[in-house]
């Protein structure tokens, strides 16, 4: 028994052994992430160790994100806890997005959250404009970006819309550690989780005193026509590339449709493709050794009830589409 003691201290399976295990565990797992199998050894950690996180102990850093950044993450969070466990989260729109920047784009990143796209950006060069209004939230974009000793990033706590004005945020009442906020009180987010300030997109770039924009990102929990809206100037002006989520249930608990928000950009020029893995053959598809980021042109009225997407100009889009043919 005393042996058996003796082994548990030295490997950290005292109380709680769980969490001792998991902070030894997640950075070989995220090591090992590209390597064949690795994903379902990361999905079952998952899943075994993170019921187990609560109170402070459900925080945690992660030293090696996107290689060299840090993050402070909630395990418990379903972003956190994948970024913790896998290394990050929404791959193919990250690995899209290192293609489109490099020093000295301008990058807004609407409903930035924890701030992973925002880093990732600015780790590049990228003069970046983080837009996060769920309060709570933004203080773990700040302690992001300051641990990072990151000054081209400018934090804003506005809500994106087509319009001024005060805006409520909802969010579940079971998951208000985790507060994913909508402007609608819809699917389980009924609760009041605060009021916001909104402005448009044109508004915000002018008084944030960026002379153009070349890189948008927007995951708005279905907020994203009326902010597109609200984004007109600059759209018709600068032409920005887009990652967008597009989320059908959303849109139409915010009253609007997919097809709605396609017309609109359609109307002023862009293009529009899915964001998706490249698919796997051969040796590829054998070992697991997964590619992300590819943009393919699809028909609109064949887009998935959830996903992301590209936009950019014909020409602009042309390019991309052709270097993920080439990748």
């Amino acid at each position: 028994m005393a042996l058996a003691s003796l082994v548990a201290l030295q490997y950290g399976f005292d109380v709680p052994w769980k969490h001792r295990l998991a902070t030894r565990l997640a950075p070989t797992l995220r090591r090992l992430r590209p390597l064949p199998g690795a994903r379902h050894l990361s999905d079952w950690a998952q899943r075994h160790f993170g019921p187990s996180f609560a109170g402070d102990d459900r925080w945690a850093w992660v030293d090696d994100f996107d290689g060299r950044l840090r993050l402070r993450v909630d395990r418990t969070q379903h972003i956190g806890a994948t970024i913790y466990w896998h290394g990050g989260h929404s791959l193919n729109e990250l690995a899209l997005l290192r293609r489109l920047v490099r020093p000295g784009v301008v990058f807004v990143d609407g409903g930035a959250h924890l701030g992973h796209f925002s880093l990732v950006a600015a780790a590049r060069g990228a003069r970046v404009l983080s837009i996060e209004p769920v309060d709570s939230v933004r203080a773990q974009l700040i302690a992001n970006v300051e641990a990072n000793g990151l000054t081209n990033v400018q934090v804003s706590d506005l809500a994106l819309s087509d319009r001024g004005g005060k805006v409520a945020l909802f969010a579940n009442p079971n998951r208000l550690h985790d507060p994913v906020a909508t402007g609608v009180a819809a699917f389980g987010r009924t609760h009041l989780l605060q009021e916001a300030t909104a402005t448009t997109l044109d508004a915000l770039v002018r008084e944030s005193r960026l002379s153009r924009v070349d890189v948008i990102k927007l995951d708005l929990e279905g907020a994203e026509l009326p902010a597109l809206r609200g984004a007109r100037g600059l759209l018709q002006a600068h032409h920005p590339e887009l990652i967008l989520e597009l989320s059908h249930p959303l849109f139409s608990a915010a009253g609007y449709t997919q097809a709605d928000l396609l017309d609109y950009l359609g109307a002023l020029g862009y293009q529009v493709g899915l964001i998706t893995e490249y698919p796997l053959s051969g040796a590829l598809h054998r070992l697991e050794l997964r590619r992300y980021g590819r943009v393919v042109a699809v028909n609109r009225m064949a887009l998935p009830e959830h996903c992301n997407v590209f936009a950019a100009t014909p020409e602009r889009f042309a390019a991309v589409v052709e270097c993920s043919l080439r990748a």
